[in-house]
């Protein structure tokens, strides 16, 4: 999926800025400075000359007063001086209202920017004063300037600090305050709001923020008010920052912490920070210790022995984070809209159970390098991912949790997750299993991720009752049956000095119906089949040969058009076992023996069975091992695929899997080539359909209408 494939990116990132977070410490005089068109048209040079000489500025010794409203861009070359806007605004639709480049001392005041792409831009600037300006659809950036006083401002956008040191930002109303790659920062008594929640959600990478600290350090950030923000506080691989009696209310998330190491996630935030008028709980260095049901946020820092019990969570961006904390456990608690309910970094021999981890814009459970934790008996509802493991998440256990509603999982390769305790795993509403002993799990495993291809081998039929009542599927109306895997095993021999195909096909499926049996079942199979037997839960069943009665009703396939034959089944429960076995010679095509293998299951794949998996096993008798194996679908276009091959006596056995997926586009049939000549082409069977134009419309309508695999 798109959005799969979006997630592994995002992943990629984080990795990205990870190891850019492990560089050396800044060097603030060496910063890369990017261009920015100011479009400058009125300077104050470095002797005091203003040009052009009719611009509405007075000097006056070092002082530079507005004496009218100016429409222009204003370079400031000259330092230690004053400028005053008077009462008087500055106008413009693009660049900067006011540049200061390469000085010192200087006090802009008094001014009011309307519409500029930044109000005020300093660059390379030490010792100034911004000070009771106020700035309309633009703010204030600063690059490379060092102890910059500024309060009392008015910026309906960003004031931005990169590149800095010993610079103040007090008593001022903002969009925002976004700090990177600095040092020695003061943020202190602003007000940051927006005037209502945005629509756009965090996933979409556009949201604003309250403040952001950005690889930085020792920076002190108080008494600020962050209101309707789509993120309050962003805390970005930074070291040594200390938060006090900030308030956040009513943002879509409070706080964010994300680092590379250790040094990144030992702050000072004390309970004087409140989200939504709870008082943050932010541990460090703490052992047993049992966090208060008061908490707003929760973030337990190098700790071990942490309690967190019947706790209902705030919205922040980690409902609860655990960074180099072990032995801890999260219990009975709630953590809902979150963007992340529960987040381990590096943590270890956690146990989380009994918790609701609901309507996270992100994952339920978001495991970074964190090992040899139990998940059991929770509740994982509605999130975008049940859970997100990756690096060295290794060991960690989940077992009797419902997984229901959520979009999709990801997990990194060979982390040696255990699904099960070796007779019960987890329910998940996206799987329909199937329960042939009537035990309460599935023989059929779910695959729970294609990437890494986990599986919980024995998934829950029906939710657990861990405490939140829990809908099953509806019913269906009509015919509905799931097939979560098929094994299908190939038998490639010789008879009479031909090459024959026997084939052994086992599928346990699942009834969803409210209609009555018996079931009516067709299944395609190649010309001149031989010795067919099909038996349902072990007991043979009769079969007739469908296209007889209906010549249209035949089965395309890349090579010729294949009949049907058809049975009727009654189960005595709605899971049961499918078996069918026939043999076929092997046809030639283009000097190469050429066989298929239907694998149209559209029909078992729906919103609750999203995945379905064809195990084949292929065993070549004799001296055969130059099998080839395709993909096909109406195209003529042929995919080889990978496959695992071994030795057993004088035959070879040769395996893989093929995941047919809800939602995504399905295959046609599984090709087979056994000779080293060139894969069969379409022009060998051009001539054919171009032969057939006239009646091929008629006999595609009526296969799609009447045609099911099994």
């Amino acid at each position: 999926m798109k959005l799969k494939q979006g997630l592994c990116l995002a992943a990629v990132f984080l990795i990205l800025i990870s190891a850019a977070a492990s560089i050396d410490p800044i060097n603030l005089t060496s910063a890369y400075t990017p261009w920015v068109p100011h479009y400058s048209n009125i300077f104050i040079y470095e002797n005091g000359t203003i040009l052009p000489r009719t611009a509405a500025i007075q000097n006056t010794g070092n002082r530079y007063i507005l004496t009218n409203d100016v429409y222009g861009n204003i370079a400031v070359q000259k330092s230690d001086i004053v400028i005053d806007g008077n009462g008087h605004k500055m106008y413009g639709y693009q660049g900067t209202g006011i540049l200061l480049q390469n000085v010192t001392g200087v006090t802009l005041q008094n001014l009011h920017f309307m519409y500029f792409s930044y109000g005020i831009y300093l660059e390379n600037v030490n010792g100034s004063i911004l000070k009771n300006n106020t700035l309309v659809n633009c703010g204030i950036e600063l690059v490379q300037a060092n102890n910059i006083l500024l309060s009392g401002n008015n910026a309906s956008k960003l004031i931005s600090v990169e590149f800095s040191n010993g610079t103040s930002v007090i008593d001022n109303v903002a969009g925002g305050v976004s700090v990177t790659w600095s040092s020695n920062v003061t943020v202190g008594n602003n007000r940051l709001a927006d005037a209502k929640m945005g629509n756009l959600t965090s996933t979409s990478g556009v949201y604003t923020e309250g403040i952001s600290i950005d690889n930085s350090d020792n920076c002190n950030v108080y008494g600020n008010t962050i209101e309707r923000k789509g993120l309050g506080v962003n805390i970005w691989y930074s070291t040594n920052l200390t938060f006090t009696n900030n308030i956040l209310n009513d943002n879509q998330f409070g706080f964010k912490l994300l680092g590379g190491n250790l040094q990144n996630y030992l702050h000072t935030i004390d309970a004087t920070n409140t989200v939504n008028g709870k008082p943050v709980s932010f541990l460090v260095n703490m052992t047993n210790y049992q966090v208060p049901r008061t908490a707003g946020w929760i973030a337990a820092i190098n700790c071990s022995g942490i309690t967190i019990q019947d706790w209902t969570s705030t919205p922040n961006w980690d409902g609860i984070l655990f960074a180099y904390t072990s032995d801890s456990k999260i219990s009975n608690s709630n953590l809902k809209n979150n963007f992340n309910a529960l987040k381990l970094v590096n943590a270890s021999n956690c146990e989380i159970t009994k918790n609701t981890l609901i309507s996270s814009q992100y994952a339920a459970l978001y495991f970074e390098d964190a090992s040899s934790s139990t998940i059991t008996q929770n509740n994982v509802i509605e999130n975008l991912c049940f859970f997100y493991l990756w690096g060295n998440s290794t060991g960690n256990t989940f077992v009797q949790n419902n997984f229901v509603g959520n979009f999709t999982g990801s997990i990194n390769r060979n982390l040696n997750t255990r699904w099960n305790n070796n007779k019960e795993g987890n329910y998940w509403s996206c799987f329909t299993g199937v329960d042939l002993d009537h035990d309460g799990a599935s023989e059929v495993p779910v695959l729970i991720d294609i990437y890494s291809g986990e599986r919980d081998l024995h998934p829950h039929m029906t939710p657990y009752d861990n405490g939140v009542p829990i809908a099953t599927p509806a019913q269906s109306t009509g015919v509905r049956l799931a097939m979560p895997y098929e094994t299908i095993n190939y038998t490639i021999t010789t008879i009479d000095d031909a090459l024959w195909a026997k084939i052994d096909g086992h599928y346990p499926m699942h009834l969803t119906s409210t209609d009555a049996q018996p079931l009516s079942l067709v299944y395609p199979i190649p010309p001149n089949t031989t010795n067919i037997q099909i038996k349902l839960d072990g007991t043979e069943v009769n079969f007739d040969y469908y296209s007889n009665g209906d010549e249209e009703s035949r089965h395309y396939t890349d090579i010729g058009y294949w009949q049907m034959i058809s049975c009727k089944v009654n189960p005595a429960s709605a899971d049961f076992l499918l078996e069918i076995h026939y043999e076929h010679p092997i046809e030639i095509r283009n000097g190469s023996y050429t066989f298929l293998y239907d694998l149209n299951i559209g029909p078992y794949l729906s919103a609750s069975s999203i995945n379905s998996v064809a195990h084949f096993n292929v065993r070549l008798e004799g001296e055969r091992n130059n099998l080839q194996a395709f993909t096909t679908g109406y195209t003529g276009k042929w995919t080889p695929i990978g496959y695992n091959n071994s030795t057993e006596g004088t035959a070879t056995a040769v395996t893989f899997e093929i995941v047919s997926k809800y939602g995504e586009p399905l295959l046609g049939d599984i090709a087979f080539i056994l000779s080293d000549s060139v894969i069969p082409e379409l022009s060998t069977w051009a001539i054919m359909l171009a032969l057939a134009s006239a009646t091929a419309a008629t006999i595609i309508a009526n296969r799609k209408q009447k045609h099911q695999k099994r």
